[in-house]
């Protein structure tokens, strides 16, 4: 999904219409290791799709606010009084 939504951007929506349709009709798990790629994936069809992606909005929407909402422990030692160790 990764390398074909680059494409996608590379050829435009003219091209990559039909096939990100396709992409987004495959949702993924919210709880799958690898869904931020999914996720990932869908940011770059909107770059590519614009005002066209508006549509697949109410598909996508439960699973971008669901991860949203998903607490992330940082690593241990990255975070010091809320701020960024360096």
């Amino acid at each position: 999904m990764e390398s074909v939504t680059y494409i996608g951007l590379a050829v435009g929506p003219a091209i990559f219409r039909q096939d990100a349709a396709e992409l987004i009709s495959i949702a993924g798990d919210p709880d799958d290791t690898t869904f931020e790629y999914t996720l990932s994936a869908w940011t770059r069809i909107c770059a590519t799709l614009l005002e066209e992606f508006v549509p697949y909005l109410p598909r996508i929407m439960n699973f971008v606010l669901l991860a949203a909402s998903k607490h992330i422990e940082p690593p241990p030692g990255t975070l010091n009084n809320s701020s960024v160790l360096i």
